[in-house]
């Protein structure tokens, strides 16, 4: 699957995939940050942002995807960084195409499966009973949606899937798809290891990477760093975009 991007700055190739719900637009702030440095490739996974749709929806589909890209526009290997669902998508490439890869950061994530306890599926379910006839501007779909997500940036957040097109608003991501995927994409089960530079970062007030899980992370990448950003939660480089920034430019101009 070709996979839409945009690209900035002038440098090695550095490729950025975002989590579920997720598209490249989340990672402006950190792109301006780098582009003195780095030619940087946002991406949107598929079924997200302006990417092609699928039923497929699996780590080894997103590796591939994210092979055929570098392939593509990169000068044979990249630096790699993933939030979340995009983390696990560029570890499964680096399991399974390490020669693709030059150095590899993670942001929030472990190789481990998460129980996702039906927030998502909640997510999910209330996005699809939106009633997009009666949508008129995005303000309209956000009072449908506060009466099953009362937290506002969690709907502003789901909201930016939301696009006018013909006249009409329509969610850009496949929901469908992403629906029956859930338990797929909260799995990982891949061997091997990624004996490339790694960075494991993650946020001091998220359990998504604990310190349990830190051994496991070590036997599939051993040349491995974990990080962590204090006053930070799993959307770690939008609560705390500087201290992300520097963190991935001291480790991705390392020799």
């Amino acid at each position: 699957m070709k996979l839409a991007f945009d690209v900035a700055g002038e440098g090695p190739d550095v490729v950025i995939a975002h989590g579920l719900f997720g598209s490249k637009s989340n990672w402006r702030s950190i792109v301006r940050k780098l582009e003195d440095r780095f030619r940087i490739f946002t991406v949107d996974l598929r079924n997200h942002g302006e990417s092609p749709h699928a039923s497929a929806m699996g780590y080894e589909d997103m590796a591939d995807d994210l092979k055929i890209f570098i392939d593509d526009h990169c000068s044979g290997r990249a630096g790699v960084v993933g939030h979340s669902m995009g983390g696990k998508a560029m570890m499964a490439l680096a399991l399974r195409s390490p020669q693709s890869v030059e150095r590899l950061a993670v942001v929030d994530v472990a190789p481990v499966a998460y129980e996702l306890s039906g927030v998502f599926s909640g997510f999910i379910n209330a996005m699809l009973d939106l009633d997009l006839s009666a949508v008129d501007s995005r303000s309209d779909a956000d009072q449908q949606l506060a009466e099953s997500i009362s937290e506002p940036p969690i709907r502003a957040f789901l909201l930016q899937n939301l696009r006018l097109e013909d006249g009409s608003w329509q969610w850009r991501i496949n929901l469908s798809a992403l629906k029956e995927s859930l338990q797929t994409v909260r799995n990982f089960a891949f061997e091997g290891r990624y004996d490339g530079p790694t960075l494991f970062l993650r946020g001091a007030d998220s359990d998504y990477f604990t310190d349990a899980m830190e051994p496991l992370a070590k036997s599939l990448f051993p040349n491995m760093r974990l990080e962590t950003i204090d006053g930070s939660g799993h959307w770690v480089h939008a609560q705390k975009p500087d201290a992300v920034a520097d963190t991935l430019r001291g480790f991705l101009c390392e020799e």
